[in-house]
């Protein structure tokens, strides 16, 4: 399985906190919750577009290790960088895409774009 070869941690590892595991993402939703309440609904379009440029360069960053592993490659400067370029744009657009589709029309939207992605 490559998330092992790679070196990160199964779901109910013992070695992972429940802070790792629980508190990080429950912290997400609360902040998201607030901003709803503090802002009320007035920059909630600018919000989720922050979040959604965050989260598409984080998860355009996260498929870097493996990228890593499958070209041969020791570090992030070794990777060519028209290969770095395509998978920061890619996946950024991508996820852009999924955080519109998420917004617009739910979950299982976001949820089937990043699917039929990985399986196309």
């Amino acid at each position: 399985m490559l998330s092992r070869k790679l070196g990160y941690a199964d779901i109910w590892d013992s070695k992972v906190t429940n802070r790792e595991r629980l508190f990080l993402p429950a912290v997400s939703g609360v902040g998201w919750l607030i901003s709803y309440i503090v802002f009320r609904k007035k920059w909630q379009k600018i919000v989720f577009g922050i979040a959604a440029v965050f989260s598409a360069l984080v998860s355009s960053f996260g498929y870097l290790l493996s990228v890593m592993y499958l070209v041969g490659v020791d570090s992030v400067n070794e990777i060519p960088m028209a290969l770095l370029t395509e998978i920061i744009i890619l996946n950024g657009s991508l996820s852009i895409l999924a955080a519109y589709y998420f917004r617009k029309s739910g979950f299982l939207a976001a949820v089937g774009i990043h699917f039929w992605a990985d399986i196309v």
